[in-house]
């Protein structure tokens, strides 16, 4: 049987309709050739690319930006489902898939939603958040703390500080908070599924020591009343907050 997980990470252009027959087929990672997403389209450096895009107006910088993290979250929960399935104890198996399947539905949703406003790889892009993927290729739970509570957790954080560089542009704004209000519930799902793999290990405790391991850094604000609103306790705040 053809794994048509890997298919799509090996496409560079997916269509609802292949995310529709990804969630409605059966997984199966039980061998060990699976590729990481790649690009079409021009990478860089973070550095580079902040010069090479300095002369785009900013809130077009904002806009194709969010086009390449929708792109790459849609890709890298897709790369998790196909990743490691089989590493979910079997009774939770199902409901892994649903979710994480309907995640990767509603990021290829925000993306269509973007590339309304712009042309995607119009601009070149980084691959910072692939690096990301590619480091917590051998960790599930790696995995799902760097994809949900860094990356969507982040976009959570800070996403309603973007419309400040909008410059008042009220189509701009109305898909921004859709995205934002979206990603909070991606970061529930993902907080619930980090809680339940840890088992009785200590979650808190399992995350700073992933996030040492992995040398990530939280260099933005964490928002406590979002946090909270999504099923964050009091120690997972603490936790967040003493990270650095």
């Amino acid at each position: 049987m053809i794994n048509f997980g890997k298919v799509l990470l090996r496409k560079s252009q997916i269509s609802l309709d292949d995310i529709r027959k990804f969630m409605s087929l059966p997984i199966d990672s039980t061998d060990e050739d699976i590729p990481i997403y790649s690009y079409d389209e021009n990478i860089m450096s973070t550095y580079d690319l902040e010069q090479s895009i300095k002369h785009i107006p900013l809130k077009d910088q904002v806009i194709h930006s969010i086009a390449h993290i929708e792109y790459n979250a849609m890709k890298s929960y897709i790369d998790t489902l196909v990743r490691f399935i089989n590493q979910v104890p079997a009774q939770f198996q199902k409901e892994f898939k649903e979710e994480l399947g309907q995640i990767a539905y509603e990021e290829f949703c925000h993306f269509e939603l973007i590339t309304q406003l712009c042309k995607y790889g119009s601009q070149p892009v980084h691959n910072n958040l692939q690096k990301r993927m590619i480091l917590t290729m051998d960790s599930l739970l790696g995995r799902i703390a760097v994809l949900s509570i860094v990356n969507e957790g982040r976009g959570m954080d800070t996403g309603l500080n973007l419309i400040q560089k909008l410059d008042g542009d009220n189509k701009y704004e109305k898909v921004i908070k859709k995205i934002v209000q979206e990603e909070s519930n991606h970061v529930r799902i993902g907080l619930k599924w980090f809680e339940l793999l840890c088992k009785d290990q200590n979650p808190q405790e399992n995350f700073i020591t992933l996030m040492n391991n992995y040398q990530i850094p939280k260099n933005w604000k964490i928002n406590v009343q979002k946090r909270k609103q999504v099923g964050f306790s009091d120690e997972w705040i603490k936790c967040l907050q003493n990270w650095s």
